[in-house]
């Protein structure tokens, strides 16, 4: 069933559009900015409707009463009636499409006949209200109603259960401060179509902008344009969602032989969508790429450049790029870019696009335009579908206004967080970079940078919404399903080989029968079982053709010499793989195992192409051989594959028609004719009026047994039947075709015949049901052998008189000539092949040469690397053993202060012990001077005059200075008299006694005893001075020690500093971390405890030095009375 045409496209009237179109009408312009800066200002557009709203008669607003079931308010609210509410449930996850279907299939159940009716308004806009309205009511009262934005979740019954009429909505609901509930409201209709409507307005309620957040009005092309948001759009979170709106207005000028060198190139006029252009001439590619609507203007920051593709709907490998000659914004409005290519037809990617096109055709092409806008991440392309018709070099045309063909385009953008911006910084886009420069250099991320959410044209919001309202648009191939202008037929592409979808569908009852079937036929392969016609007739399901056809082939299950030479030929050069490859790109484009460039359909395709080229070196590869590789392809292993095409080509006589001079394949035509003209008279008659030969309709029905244009379901039908019945089933599908086909053909002239055959004959067969048909059409002829005998009879006599009717000089001639031309092919390929030896042994030279210079350059940074490796080590080694040296001295000077140390510890404890035993002494004779003391006070008590003197004597000498102790402090003992002279003695005798007067017994018992006190005085002073010398070589000693304790101090600084600087020289850096070697650590420690215990003890050392100076100060200076 063919699709109806798309709605023409509105042409926008606005004078933005008015005055582009001036502009690319007059001749005498110079740019498109000055045209765009003398545009008047645009009129503002109607405004928005006012809500669907009516006051009752009460005074309260209620919503306007319905008398049809669906109808559209103003354009702002959809309404459908006829809704069966069938009521709410809980659900647990929002998004969870079986979840959903199994609340519609509850409810569906229990209220199949008690359901509530209402009705639905749908807004169209995103920022609307659902609303549910009772039903039947002059002024319906509204159950319950909620954002559009919180719906999560739109999901349609199954349509193949009671539930196909029922569709159910699921959304968030606010519970509270941080809590939601997620409730699913389900609906049923009372037609299915109706729901496939619902749905579809949710859809455009969803893709379409809000109508106040677009401008009021369009700006002016002479002014900056105003984009601003709504109020309650502009406080929205840093996330939301923003739309905008772009047009792109292309033109194409071509060279003008008339017009100078600078300004030679004149515009291609456009009529109905569609170029014409002229073969031969260089042209340039004008993109004018504008926006129209948004909250804020999108500059384009980099255009990548121009890319255009002959044909539609084409993958981004397919484009080719253009050689950009300038880009850049408008000169009088910057809110315009513009960027022009040069476009040289005469490239061999462009070779459908310079060949000049028959009456009533056109060629689809693609023009792009790849840019990056401003806080984007990541670039957009701009495609626009077009048609063109190419004339001849100096055609000449009829001059009417030209116009630009533009398109528009919707883009759908969010914000990103900042951590969404650093998880995508490492991407290869050019805004990352930026970004990744910006935090490099310390820069903080773009907080307006945004992410794509979607970005379509027009055209493809049309042919989405056209596919959805079509009733076929289940079971028909995409392509098939785009819309197309009122200008644009249906007919003036051809259908994409591979195109069609395979149903796979088959009934338990036929599947099981075709299982049985199969199983008995794996045992006794070499026989066909009975009623395998029968079944065949209708088709074999699609899941066992993979086994049914190898069985069909006689293949045999180990068919192990075949496989094994597969194998082999894949590892052999061939030398036609340039040719297989060209051939591959257009194999079944429409399928998508064979759609994708380097992927395992092409691979698998090319290895069996290039497989069977070697093993079948009469043939070879030829093309259309590689679709019936790809049909095959699809249903089993590549390896089987490979087997069944080779039984095809040989056991059932299809390579015959590849042979050299394509004999096989004209005593095939001549066949076919005389089945037309015996089988389909008038047809017959009408060919041969036109003048349409056999061979330009049935050449690609032999050669690729209608693999080429028909859809797969009817190719995989025909395969079926020419499996079964042999070579000859082509002259039943050709016969059956023509027959159906007898009508269109009969009104047809002779284009109109080759476009039908080309275009709309494979069209009538995208069904499976129409398909079918043809196949039992087929079957139902009856084709005798006989007569096909007697036709191949008649062949060959016609061709034996032809060659008898031949002059024997004009077939020599007709011979030279073909041997001539043979020749010349010859020497052409010759030169060819010369010319790119030649070309081959310069590139080589030139690469050689460059090798040897990134050779010598290798060697010379080798050799540089090596002396830098060897002064390197050197400095290792040189370093290793300055590190030996300074651990040697180290090890030297810790021994050696090891040593003073102990020298030093002997030398305190000597000084210790020998002040210990100083000190015990000075106690012991400080004692027995006490003693001495007293028995001398005990003695002279009795006599005055003596106890007298005596006292006189202790008062008037001093006190004897303290011994130290053992610690070093003074001794407590009690002052002694010093010693005095003999003269002063004795005078100190007469003085009493003069004093006395006379010398009685008592005074000289008591000057003996005074003598014997001035004896024990003498004896204690002599001690005293003993003690002194032996304080004053203590002292000594200790200044000896403490002397030595400061060269071992100064020697330790020394030898610390100096390892510093050795461990700076070598690169170590105490500040980061400490990495130098244990027994280092330990040498230094041990060191620093010696030092520390030296320290104590000369400080000890010093006080008992000064104590001992004191001493003899004390000495040596007595205090006087």
């Amino acid at each position: 069933m063919a699709i109806a045409p798309e709605r023409r496209r509105r042409r926008d009237s606005s004078p933005i559009r008015s005055a582009i179109n001036t502009f690319l009408a007059d001749p005498s312009r110079r740019s498109l900015n000055s045209m765009l800066s003398s545009s008047p200002q645009p009129t503002t557009p109607r405004p928005i409707s006012q809500s669907n709203e009516q006051l009752c008669d009460n005074g309260t607003a209620r919503p306007l009463n319905l008398s049809n079931s669906n109808k559209k308010l103003d354009g702002t609210e959809t309404i459908i009636e006829r809704l069966s509410y069938l009521g709410c449930s809980k659900m647990d996850d929002p998004t969870s499409e079986s979840e959903m279907l199994g609340i519609v299939s509850t409810m569906n159940a229990e209220k199949a006949h008690d359901a509530v009716s209402v009705t639905l308004v749908i807004p169209n806009g995103p920022t609307g209200i659902v609303r549910l309205l009772e039903s039947g009511k002059q002024c319906p009262a509204e159950i319950c109603s909620f954002p559009i934005q919180r719906i999560r979740f739109c999901a349609r019954g199954r349509p193949e259960t009671s539930e196909r009429g029922c569709f159910a909505l699921s959304f968030t609901q606010l519970a509270g401060k941080n809590a939601t509930l997620h409730q699913c409201h389900v609906f049923r209709c009372q037609l299915p179509e109706e729901t496939v409507r619902a749905l579809f307005c949710f859809a455009q309620a969803f893709n379409r902008q809000q109508s106040g957040s677009i401008a009021s009005k369009p700006p002016s092309p002479s002014t900056p344009i105003q984009f601003r948001l709504p109020p309650s759009t502009a406080e929205e979170c840093d996330t939301a969602e923003e739309l905008f709106e772009f047009e792109t207005l292309i033109e194409i000028k071509e060279r003008d032989a008339r017009k100078d060198q600078e300004h030679g190139f004149s515009v291609c006029p456009m009529e109905r969508n569609c170029f014409k252009m002229r073969r031969d001439r260089e042209k340039r590619v004008v993109i004018m790429l504008r926006q129209t609507a948004g909250p804020r203007h999108l500059r384009v920051k980099k255009c990548f450049g121009l890319l255009l593709a002959a044909g539609r709907n084409l993958r981004q490998s397919d484009m080719h790029l253009l050689e950009l000659k300038n880009a850049g914004e408008g000169q009088q409005n910057p809110y315009v870019f513009i960027a022009e290519a040069c476009w040289n037809p005469c490239n061999q990617n462009f070779e459908v696009l310079n060949t000049e096109t028959p009456r009533d055709t056109r060629v689809f092409m693609t023009i792009a335009i790849d840019v990056i806008l401003d806080t984007l991440s990541e670039s957009i392309r701009f495609n626009v579908e077009c048609k063109a018709r190419i004339f001849q070099q100096f055609e000449r045309f009829w001059s009417a206004p030209h116009r630009a063909l533009s398109e528009r385009y919707t883009l759908l953008v969010q914000k990103m967080h900042m951590d969404e911006q650093a998880s995508t910084s490492s991407a290869d886009s050019g805004i990352f970079v930026q970004q990744n420069q910006q935090i490099q250099s310390g820069m903080a991320p773009d907080k307006n940078a945004c992410k794509v959410l979607r970005f379509e044209s027009a055209t493809e919001r049309e042919r989405l919404m056209n596919r959805e309202k079509s009733p076929s648009s289940r079971v028909m191939p995409t392509q098939l399903i785009h819309p197309a202008d009122d200008d644009e037929s249906d007919s003036d592409e051809p259908l994409l080989s591979g195109s069609g979808e395979v149903s796979r569908e088959c009934s338990k009852d036929r599947l099981a029968e075709w299982r049985q079937l199969v199983d008995q036929w794996k045992k006794e392969p070499d026989k066909r079982p009975p009623g395998l016609n029968a079944l065949i007739y209708d088709g074999c399901p699609d899941v066992l053709r993979g086994e049914v056809w190898p069985l069909l082939a006689r293949v045999d299950s180990d068919s192990s010499d075949l496989i094994q030479t597969y194998q082999m030929n894949l590892e052999k050069e061939c030398p036609q793989d340039a040719v297989i490859l060209r051939d591959i790109h257009r194999t079944f484009p429409a399928h998508e195992y064979y759609k994708e460039s380097n992927e395992l359909g092409q691979k698998s395709l090319y290895r069996i192409s290039k497989a069977y080229s070697l093993y079948d070196e009469e043939v070879g590869y030829c093309q259309g051989l590689s679709f019936l590789a790809a049909s095959l392809l699809l249903h089993m292993p590549e390896e089987h594959a490979f087997c069944v095409l080779v039984r095809i080509m040989f056991d059932y006589g299809l390579r015959e028609l590849f042979k050299t001079g394509f004999d096989a394949l004209h005593l095939r035509f001549h066949q076919l004719q005389r089945l037309v003209e015996d089988y389909v008279h008038e047809l017959f008659s009408h060919f041969y009026q036109t003048g349409v030969e056999t061979h330009m309709y049935a050449s690609q029905w032999f050669l690729t047994l209608f693999t080429a244009k028909f859809p797969l379901q009817m190719v995989f039908f025909i395969v079926d039947l020419f499996l079964t019945e042999g070579i000859n089933t082509i002259f039943h599908i050709s016969l059956a075709l023509l027959q159906d086909s007898k009508k269109e053909l009969l009104q047809s002239d002779f284009e109109g015949v080759l476009k039908f055959f080309r275009v709309n004959l494979p069209r009538k067969y995208r069904t499976e049901a129409n398909a079918k048909d043809l196949i039992h059409s087929a079957v139902m002829l009856k084709i005798s052998h006989k007569r096909l005998a007697k036709y191949e009879k008649e062949w060959h006599e016609m061709k034996r008189r032809e060659i008898e009717s031949q002059d024997p000089l004009e077939r020599l001639e007709r011979e030279n000539c073909r041997l001539k031309e043979q020749i010349m092919r010859l020497e052409r390929e010759n030169d060819d092949l010369a010319h790119e030896l030649v070309t081959s042994k310069i590139e080589l030279r030139h690469k050689l040469d460059t090798t040897e210079d990134q050779l010598e350059t290798a060697v010379s940074q080798m050799a540089k690397k090596n002396r830098e490796c060897e002064e390197v080590a050197e400095r290792e080694r040189q370093l290793r053993e300055q590190s030996e040296q300074v651990k040697q001295r180290c090890r030297q000077e810790v021994a050696r202060l090891e040593e003073e140390l102990q020298r030093a510890q002997g030398v305190n404890a000597e000084y210790k012990r020998i002040c210990t035993e100083l000190g015990l002494t000075v106690d012991e004779q400080k004692r027995k001077l006490n003693e001495q003391r007293k028995s001398v006070k005990i003695r002279t008590a009795s006599c005055e005059c003596c106890a007298e003197a005596l006292n006189e004597l202790w008062a008037d000498s001093p006190a004897p200075s303290s011994s130290s102790s053992t610690n070093g402090g003074a001794g407590g003992a009690s002052p002694l008299p010093t010693r005095r002279p003999a003269s002063a003695m004795a005078n100190n005798g007469r003085g009493g006694s003069e004093h006395s007067g006379t010398n009685s017994p008592i005074q000289n018992g008591s000057r003996s005893s005074a003598l014997h006190v001035m004896e024990l005085v003498e004896r204690l002073e002599e001690k005293e001075q003993h003690i002194r010398q032996v304080e004053l070589e203590l002292a000594q000693t200790k200044l000896a020690l403490v002397e030595s304790q400061c060269q071992n101090q100064d020697l330790t600084h020394q030898m610390s500093t100096s390892m510093h600087h050795q461990l700076q020289n070598n690169g170590v850096d105490h500040s980061a971390t400490d990495t130098r070697p244990a027994w280092l650590k330990k040498t230094l420690s041990s060191i620093k405890e010696a030092q520390s215990a030296l320290s104590s003890s000369a400080s000890s050392h010093q006080r008992t030095a000064s104590n001992a100076s004191v001493a003899s100060t004390y000495t040596d200076h007595p205090p006087t009375k």
